[in-house]
């Protein structure tokens, strides 16, 4: 049985990886996408459709708001696209030739294997208290 691909936050080193401002926090990294189930092979990750559910609730940035603006991008110019649905908290994925993966198809190795890096403003405090 196949399961839906998990999208995985991996936060930049503290120089690179967030920029504090007077209204705003800005964070940097990148999305792994990857199977929910350890050791599942990768023919078995699914994409969802309307995209990939993205927790910011949890580490390593546990915030109590989603971002108000998300960049997303290929660092290695993989062909794929991607993009945030701000209302559904999704990373969606689009193919070489820009239409979205198809709901319920297998994800492709070359997004497995992509650097997919991002740039996230959150309001200032909205972040749980550590």
């Amino acid at each position: 049985m196949a399961q839906t691909a998990a999208v995985q936050i991996n936060l930049f080193g503290f120089q690179e990886g967030s920029e504090f401002c007077q209204k705003t926090q800005t964070l940097r990294g990148n999305f792994a996408v990857s199977s929910q189930v350890s050791g599942s092979p990768a023919s078995q990750d699914e994409y969802q459709t309307g995209g990939l559910p993205i927790s910011w609730a949890i580490e390593p940035v546990k915030t109590l708001a989603a971002p108000f603006e998300v960049q997303v991008w290929s660092a290695v110019g993989s062909g794929y696209q991607y993009t945030y649905n701000q209302s559904l908290q999704t990373l969606k994925i689009f193919g070489t030739n820009n239409i979205e993966l198809a709901g319920g198809g297998t994800i492709p190795t070359a997004v497995l294997n992509d650097t997919i890096q991002f740039r996230a403003v959150f309001g200032k405090f909205d972040f749980f208290k550590q």
